[in-house]
């Protein structure tokens, strides 16, 4: 039972290490207003270049429901704003509760994930939706920045199957993802301080997220391995004492 308890320790201090840092939001805006699961579709298009004879698909546009953890109440939608390209500044979220809010971003980080599209993080750069009506006082008012994680699927097609008779073809690709909502923090709320770079400490002695997450791991693996030694040599005592001398 111990040695289970320590190895199920260990497991646990690997996946509180998991996240990278270039995917942490930057120092002051690590405060978590939301997380939601989003599944729907990715739309790409080929665009064939005639001269190279290369295509490529381009994500053009997102579909999918938002969804409230533990309940799966749909609280909102996840989509591209109608801009005259496919930019990367037009992702949207929206919430279409009352009162209604909406964020605006641009991806600022990735991680590439096998097999599935890359965890993201994104910056917020406008809280204006589409329609107007999805535009309020809502929690999404104050997202500062949003991290994409636990991905599933949503890979775009080969770029073999982008050809010129596949030109300007939209093809719909499944995904999930969980979306985490982030503010600022409530004691630089009122700091009019310049932000300060991600994992990086602050000039006021804040500590390194970095290296609080290495010295975190270390005391994990420390404490597992303790308790798997103190396991082991019980149950040689034990043995000693039903069977005699080992």
């Amino acid at each position: 039972m111990h040695r289970w308890l320590s190895l199920m320790f260990l497991a646990v201090c690997f996946n509180a290490t998991a996240m990278p840092d270039s995917l942490l939001p930057l120092v002051g805006h690590r405060t978590e207003l939301l997380t939601v699961r989003a599944s729907g579709l990715l739309h790409y298009q080929c665009h064939f270049d005639a001269p190279t004879s290369t295509g490529v698909w381009q994500s053009v546009g997102v579909n999918a429901s938002l969804a409230e953890f533990g309940t799966n109440t749909i609280v909102g939608i996840h989509y591209f704003l109608p801009t005259p390209d496919a930019a990367d500044s037009n992702r949207a979220w929206s919430l279409t509760g009352q009162p209604p809010s909406s964020a605006v971003a641009v991806s600022i980080a990735d991680v590439p994930v096998e097999h599935s599209i890359a965890l993201l993080l994104y910056r917020v750069t406008s809280h204006d939706g589409f329609p107007a009506s999805r535009t309020g006082p809502g929690m999404l008012a104050n997202a500062t920045y949003i991290n994409r994680l636990v991905t599933t699927g949503g890979v775009p097609p080969p770029s073999a199957m982008c050809t010129a008779p596949a030109n300007a073809t939209i093809v719909d690709v499944g995904y999930a993802a969980t979306y985490v909502f982030y503010g600022r923090d409530p004691q630089s709320a009122s700091s009019t301080t310049q932000d300060k770079p991600s994992g990086g400490a602050s000039d006021d002695g804040e500590s390194n997220p970095h290296r609080m997450t290495t010295w975190f791991f270390i005391t994990c693996a420390v404490v597992a391995i303790v308790g798997t030694c103190v396991y082991t040599r019980r149950e040689q005592f034990e043995y000693q004492r039903r069977y005699g001398d080992l």
